[in-house]
C-alpha cells in the first residue's frame, strides 16, 4: 500500500480560499496536493534494489502543529530533497516509516518540515516566532538521539546517520552553513565505524547512506575549498575494482544507475584533487580529509595512474550515457523531460568543459552547458516561491562559469540564469552567489579577485 493511502490526506482547513493555519503562521498557503501521476510501465528495464519498508502509522503526534509540519515533509519536502526518484523513494519508503519507531527521526523530520515550510513561503526563518518552533523540534530530536549513541547497533547507527542528513538539511535551509558542515563531518566520522564496514556489502541502507553523505561531501568541499570526504580507507581502489569487475559498455540500466556511477567519479575526482593540492602546498593543515593515515595516499606515480584511470572511467561514462539517451528517445517516453534526466545532462555538459575527460572535445562546451542549464532552470524555477534541494549542481555549475569564463556574453548569460533562480541547493544559495558575483564583477580588476585563494572558500566570502 502506498504512503499516500496509509497516511490520512492532510489539506488546508475549510476556510477557503485562505486557510486558518497559513494565516496564523503568516506564510503562503500550500494549497491542495496535485493529482498523483501514474507510472508508465514502458521504462522498467530493471527493478530497483529494494529497501526495508516498515509499516507507517498515520497518527504521528498528539500535538497538531507537529502533525502539520510532519505532513508537510511527507507531501512536499521529501520529494524535493533529491532529484533522483530512487533517492526520493529512500526518504518515502525508509526514512518516513523509520520515524514511527524512532522519536529522534520523527522530531528531526518535523523540524525540517517546519523549516522548509517557512523557507519556501519566503518567511524569515530566524524570526522569534519561527525559531521557537524550529528550535523546540530540533532540541527534541537531539535529546532523543543521545541514547542511540550509547548502544552501537546497526539500527541505532542508521537512525543517527538519518538524523545527520536531516540536520544537514535543517541547517542548510536556515542558512547556517557552518553548522550544516559540522553535521556532515559527524556523519562521515560515523561511516568509519567497523560495524558498518563489516555489513556494508550486504546492506542496501548503509550503502545508500554512504552514497548520500559522499555526494554532500563533494558539494561542501567545492563550496568551502576544502576536503570533506567520507571513508578513511579512500574509495578509489574500491571503485576501480568495481569498474574492472563490471566491464559493461552498453547503456545504463536506468537513470539512477547513471547517476550513481557519476557520483562515484565525482567523489574520486574531488578526493584526488584535494590530496594532490595538499601535497603540492606542503601544508598539512590544508587537508581535512577524514583519513589521518598518510600511508593510504598514493605517491606521484600512483596519483598519475589514478588520474589516467579516472579519465578512462569518465570517458566510458560519457559513452554509456549517450547510449542511454538514445535508448530513451527510441522508447518515445518523456524521460528526457524529467528533472533527473536534465540534471544528468547538465552534469555531462559540466564535465565536458574539462577536455581531459571527454572522448571528443566539444566545439563550444560552455555554450552547451548553458543550454543544458536553461532547460533545467525552466523545469524547476518558480518566481512565486523559493525552492530547496539537498543536492544539485545547477547553482555551483553556473557560479563556476561566471568565475572562470573569459567570454563576457557567456558570463552574463550564466549570471542571468543565476539571478532567475530563487533556489538553494545544499550550501549553494542562488541569491547569495549572485550578489557575490555582482559585487566582484563591479571591480576593475575582478579577474585577480577570482584568482585569489580564500581559506574557507565561499563560506568565508559570503560572511565577510
Amino acid at each position: 500500500m502506498s504512503l499516500h493511502n496509509r497516511i490520512r490526506h492532510i489539506k488546508c482547513d475549510e476556510e477557503k480560499p485562505i486557510c486558518r493555519r497559513c494565516r496564523d503562521d503568516q506564510v503562503k498557503c500550500d494549497g491542495y496536493l496535485p493529482p498523483k501521476k501514474t507510472n508508465d510501465p514502458r521504462y522498467t528495464n530493471t527493478k530497483a534494489e529494494s529497501l526495508s519498508i516498515i509499516t507507517i502509522d498515520h497518527h504521528v503526534s498528539d500535538i497538531p502543529i507537529e502533525r502539520y509540519y510532519f505532513y508537510h515533509f511527507c507531501h512536499w519536502t521529501c520529494k524535493q530533497l533529491y532529484s533522483s526518484p530512487d533517492t526520493s523513494n529512500f526518504w518515502v519508503h525508509y526514512v518516513l516509516p523509520l520515524s514511527q519507531i524512532s522519536d529522534a527521526v520523527r522530531h528531526a523530520i518535523t523540524a525540517v518540515g517546519a523549516a522548509h515550510r517557512f523557507f519556501t513561503a519566503g518567511s524569515d526563518t530566524r524570526s522569534l516566532q519561527h525559531m521557537e518552533i524550529l528550535t523546540k523540534q530540533y532540541n527534541k530530536a537531539v535529546s532523543q538521539l543521545i541514547p542511540c549513541l550509547s548502544v552501537s547497533s546497526i539500527h541505532n547507527i542508521h537512525c543517527t546517520l538519518v538524523c545527520c542528513l536531516l540536520f544537514i538539511a535543517f541547517e542548510s535551509i536556515l542558512g547556517r552553513y557552518a553548522e550544516s558542515v559540522h553535521h556532515l563531518r559527524a556523519g562521515n566520522h560515523i561511516l568509519t565505524l567497523p560495524i558498518l564496514a563489516a555489513t556494508e556489502k550486504n546492506d542496501a541502507i548503509t550503502r545508500k547512506l554512504k552514497e548520500m553523505l559522499s555526494t554532500l561531501s563533494v558539494d561542501a568541499s567545492v563550496f568551502m575549498d576544502d576536503a570533506i570526504i567520507s571513508d578513511k580507507r579512500q574509495s578509489w581502489a574500491v571503485d576501480r575494482a568495481e569498474t574492472i569487475n563490471n566491464p559493461s559498455s552498453g547503456p545504463f540500466q536506468d537513470l539512477e544507475q547513471a547517476a550513481s556511477e557519476l557520483r562515484k567519479l565525482d567523489v574520486q575526482f574531488t578526493t584526488l584533487t584535494k590530496v594532490r593540492r595538499r601535497e603540492g602546498s606542503g601544508d598539512d593543515s590544508f587537508s581535512t580529509l577524514e583519513s589521518e593515515d598518510k600511508e593510504n595516499y598514493p605517491d606521484d606515480s600512483g596519483m598519475d595512474a589514478l588520474f589516467e584511470d579516472l579519465q578512462r572511467r569518465f570517458r566510458k561514462w560519457f559513452a554509456r550515457f549517450d547510449l542511454t539517451k538514445r535508448a530513451l528517445k527510441h522508447e518515445q517516453y518523456p524521460h528526457t523531460a524529467t528533472q533527473q534526466f536534465l540534471s544528468l545532462t547538465l552534469a555531462q555538459r559540466f564535465w565536458s568543459m574539462n577536455s581531459y575527460f571527454v572522448p571528443e572535445p566539444c566545439l563550444d562546451p560552455v555554450a552547451e552547458f548553458l543550454d543544458a542549464a536553461e532547460n533545467l532552470v525552466k523545469s524547476i524555477a518558480n518566481p512565486h516561491y523559493f525552492t530547496f534541494s539537498l543536492d544539485g549542481n545547477l547553482i555551483s555549475g553556473l557560479s563556476f562559469v561566471v568565475r572562470v569564463c573569459s567570454d563576457a556574453d557567456k558570463r552574463q548569460r550564466a549570471l542571468t540564469l543565476l539571478r532567475s533562480l530563487n533556489r538553494r541547493e545544499g550550501l549553494w544559495d542562488s541569491r547569495e552567489i549572485t550578489e557575490m558575483h555582482e559585487i566582484t564583477l563591479s571591480f576593475d580588476n575582478f579577474e585577480s579577485w577570482y584568482e585569489m585563494e580564500v581559506l574557507g572558500g565561499f563560506l568565508v566570502i559570503l560572511h565577510k
